[in-house]
C-alpha cells in the first residue's frame, strides 16, 4: 500500500471520528431514549453500538492481520445477540463513557493502521461469508459510524446533517 493510501484510510478515521464526536455533542438529554425511524434501539443504544462497533472492527483487524477470519453466522441468532448485548451495555452508558470508549478504539486503529506490513494489505480473510483485506477491515469503522450515525440525525432536526465542528476535517467522499 502507498503511504497516499495509508494516509487517506487515516483520513477517514479522522474524519469519522469528528464526525461521531459532532453527532454526540448535537444530541440533547431528552433525545436520548427516542428511537430513530426505522429502528429499534434508542439514540443511546445506537451510540453505544457505534463505539462497540468500532472495537469489534479492530478485533476484526487484529485477526486478520494473524489470518483469522469470522464465519458466517446464522443471521437471525447474530442479530438477536447483538440486539441483547447493545441494549445491556447501553443502560450504564453516558456520553462520556461512548465518547471515551470511541476515542480509545480510534487511537488503537490508528496504532495498527501504523504497524500494517507492506505484506499484508493484500491478505484476505472471510468475515461473514465475505472476502476483505484490511483496507476493507479499516474502512469498516467509519462505514458503520455512517450506518448508524444516519438513523440518528433525523431526529435532531434540518440541521444536524453531518457537519464537523470547526477546524475539522471536510467529510468523506462518497460517505
Amino acid at each position: 500500500m502507498q503511504r497516499t493510501e495509508r494516509a487517506a484510510i487515516a483520513q477517514a478515521l479522522e474524519s469519522a471520528r469528528a464526525d461521531f464526536h459532532h453527532l454526540l455533542a448535537s444530541i440533547p438529554p431528552s433525545a436520548w431514549r427516542q428511537r430513530g425511524p426505522g429502528s429499534a434501539w434508542t439514540v443511546k443504544e445506537e451510540l453505544w453500538h457505534i463505539a462497540w462497533g468500532a472495537q469489534f472492527m479492530l478485533d476484526l483487524i487484529r485477526n486478520a492481520r494473524r489470518g483469522i477470519g469470522l464465519p458466517k453466522p446464522p443471521m437471525p441468532v447474530a442479530d438477536r445477540l447483538n440486539a441483547t448485548y447493545t441494549r445491556i451495555r447501553a443502560a450504564w452508558a453516558t456520553p462520556r463513557s461512548i465518547a471515551a470508549k470511541y476515542d480509545r478504539v480510534h487511537h488503537a486503529a490508528l496504532r495498527q493502521l501504523d504497524s500494517v506490513g507492506e505484506d499484508e494489505w493484500e491478505r484476505t480473510v472471510s468475515i461473514f461469508g465475505q472476502q476483505q483485506t484490511l483496507g476493507d477491515l479499516f474502512d469498516g469503522i467509519a462505514h458503520h459510524m455512517d450506518e448508524h450515525a444516519a438513523r440518528i440525525r433525523p431526529l435532531l432536526g434540518p440541521g444536524a446533517a453531518r457537519q464537523a465542528p470547526a477546524g475539522a476535517d471536510p467529510p468523506r467522499p462518497g460517505r
